[in-house]
């Protein structure tokens, strides 16, 4: 605990709001200060699909609902609430939803 309190302040300060861009294709974007670095959330509803080309090391983690993982040339497979995956750079895949699905995405920015 005591190293811990050498790099923490307790002061107050104000939040920075990160607001977000919605984009067409069930992504929702939020912008951060940070170069190399934005979230994003992706929302399906059960039976739809979106189509995915990585332009980084990406993680993805399921927030709610169930999805399928199809990637060129791989073996499909799923992830439920609660579970994660990575796609490395330029990996292609589709993402199904098996259920109403909620998956947020952390990666570097294009351009």
């Amino acid at each position: 605990m005591p190293e811990l309190l050498k790099h923490v302040r307790f002061e107050e300060t104000q939040p920075r709001i990160i607001t977000e861009r919605t984009t067409p294709g069930h992504i929702t974007v939020y912008k951060t200060p940070a170069p190399d670095f934005e979230l994003s959330k992706i929302s399906l509803l059960q039976g739809e699909s979106l189509t995915i080309k990585a332009h980084s090391v990406e993680i993805f983690i399921v927030l709610e609902g169930n999805v399928g993982v199809i990637e060129e040339g791989g073996t499909p497979f799923g992830r439920k609430k609660g579970d994660a995956f990575l796609a490395f750079d330029s990996a292609k895949f589709e993402l199904k939803a098996q259920q109403d699905a909620v998956i947020y995405k952390a990666a570097v920015p294009v351009g």
